[in-house]
């Protein structure tokens, strides 16, 4: 009999449809919560969507934070597939063994011996220098489906989602004075939209000064 081991899930790989499409002879034999790490979604600055990740929290504040896992048991020869799989899901990653509070065993827990309190297992997070960043509508689906086939509160996805939501509100109105000072800066405040972001490029492309730019509004010649 092939040695196993326990890898905790908090992402897509928590929906069982999603695990078993991917045939790592994976079966789930707890959930539970990893402490004082928080659940955000986050992608790199390059890519239009995030993928779950957590976050370690400082230890004097850790204990308000808990982010929901499902523990899966899989062959240890089976590992490299899931490394692959978790490459294209998430990208970039570093593997960690982590130690997971048991909320409640499955019966093939029990049949195997799975400790009823805590057990230290293998964990996938994303890697790089992430930003906030919402998920894909079929992400966030597996999500709350995961939450509701394993008894969790999807409120934890809520919060998250408002919170990467929240961000790139942010950024967007953030970007959105840049251009508008820019704009008056070359007095073209008012133009067609299309028009000044040609120009703006082709200026920075040339490397004209904004000051000197000739043919803001107003100008004569």
């Amino acid at each position: 009999m092939s040695k196993r081991i326990l890898v905790a899930a908090f992402g897509v790989l928590m929906n069982s449809k999603e695990m078993k499409r991917h045939e790592i002879d994976a079966y789930g034999v707890a959930k539970g919560v990893i402490e004082r790490h928080d659940l955000e979604f986050r992608g790199l600055p390059s890519k239009p969507q995030g993928q779950p990740t957590i976050i370690e929290k400082p230890h004097y504040i850790g204990s308000r934070y808990q982010v929901p896992v499902l523990i899966w048991s899989i062959p240890e020869e089976n590992e490299d597939m899931l490394d692959e799989v978790e490459s294209y899901n998430i990208g970039k990653f570093i593997k960690k063994h982590l130690p997971v509070r048991i909320d409640a065993l499955t019966a093939e827990g029990v049949m195997d011996g799975v400790p009823s309190d805590e057990v230290t297992a293998l964990v996938y997070i994303p890697d790089g220098d992430r930003i906030s960043k919402q998920l894909t509508l079929p992400d966030i689906n597996l999500m709350f489906s995961a939450y509701q086939e394993h008894g969790i509160d999807t409120a934890i996805l809520v919060i998250a989602a408002i919170a990467a939501r929240t961000a790139y509100e942010e950024r967007e109105f953030e970007a959105y004075e840049k251009i508008k000072e820019c704009l008056q800066s070359t007095k073209l405040d008012g133009e067609n939209p299309e028009i000044v972001s040609h120009i703006l490029i082709t200026k920075r492309l040339l490397g004209i000064d904004t000051a000197k730019f000739p043919f803001g509004k107003g100008d004569e010649n």
